[in-house]
């Protein structure tokens, strides 16, 4: 008798088609009932172009995948902390055989002498029709990396998958890393106010905000594009979101903060009056009419009550 965890190691690490049907079997009764639990889980993951047609993996017109499809499976997977800790492992012994199961991926690299210290683990895939694939984690400088390559040429040497991919994250590694495109304290926008004083308010980023880009990346090529309100006045409420400013870099967007208003905006009497002279003095003159006015009839109203 296998445990399951025997199985999982033996399917993930040396590529055991044989665990694969093992599991297939026991887990949903048969292989063709298990495809259909798998094609169930595609619908749920909203897989367009993905289908299964056997547990393996192996050729068939009916098993196919993209490499976009392919990354949202991995990424969904890796969220599963007993899978990421089976593919990250290079060597398993059985627990009651003691067959000792190797990483297809460390066979490789090692049969080869390829460097590549950074990689944590993955899963190889060959086919004929497939070629060499590899879906496979990293982790360098504290910047973790997931990678999927298909369809290198499946002849000897039989290690372009892992020459591709550590191709690839050499590139990454050596070309890009974090880069703050705001720093804490840096202005975002000034806005008018109306009928206040001060007559415009600084909004500044409240945080620094770092983004994966290239190693030549220049901080001073950055833009801000405010949209929102452009001119405040009393009526605008503390804690009011009144518009967001875009950071863009290259004509893409990279990032966008909300600008949110952290205080009162004080009535300036002297302000409002001088913008609303005409307003004011109409107001006032009705006032005073409406005033005058009612003056005699109160008057009146108290000789009424001494009688």
């Amino acid at each position: 008798k296998a445990t399951y965890e025997d199985l999982l190691y033996g399917l993930l690490l040396p590529s055991g088609a044989d665990a694969a049907n093992v599991l297939a079997n026991n887990i949903a009764g048969s292989k063709k009932e298990f495809v259909e639990l798998m094609n169930k889980y595609v619908d749920k993951l909203n897989l367009k172009n993905t289908h299964f047609a056997n547990p393996t993996g192996l050729d068939d017109k009916d098993n196919y995948s993209t490499l976009e499809d392919l990354a949202n499976i991995f990424k969904y997977a890796l969220k599963n902390k007993e899978f990421k800790k089976v593919i990250s492992t290079m060597e398993y012994k059985a627990k009651k055989s003691n067959l000792l199961f190797e990483s297809t991926i460390k066979k490789t690299i090692d049969r080869f002498n390829i460097d590549m210290n950074y990689l944590i683990g993955g899963k190889t895939g060959t086919t004929d029709d497939a070629g060499l694939c590899l879906a496979s984690i990293a982790s360098y400088s504290g910047i973790d990396y997931m990678l999927i390559t298909t369809n290198a040429p499946y002849k000897k040497p039989y290690n372009f998958h892992i020459v591709d991919a550590k191709t690839i994250y050499d590139y990454y590694i050596e070309n890009y890393s974090y880069q703050p495109i705001v720093n804490k304290g840096d202005v975002l926008v000034n806005i008018k106010t109306k009928y206040s004083n001060p007559k415009n308010i600084t909004f500044r980023s409240e945080k620094t905000i770092k983004k994966y880009l290239n190693n030549d990346f220049n901080i001073n090529d950055i833009k801000y594009e405010y949209e929102g309100i452009n001119e405040l006045n009393p009526l605008n409420k503390k804690g009011d979101i009144i518009g967001h400013v875009n950071i863009i870099y290259n004509d893409e967007i990279l990032d966008v903060i909300d600008i949110k208003l952290n205080s009162f905006i004080m009535l300036d009497l002297i302000s409002y009056f001088t913008d609303n002279m005409v307003k004011c003095i109409i107001i006032i003159l009705i006032i005073s009419i409406v005033i005058f006015n009612l003056m005699p009839i109160r008057k009146k109203k108290r000789k009424k009550r001494k009688r």
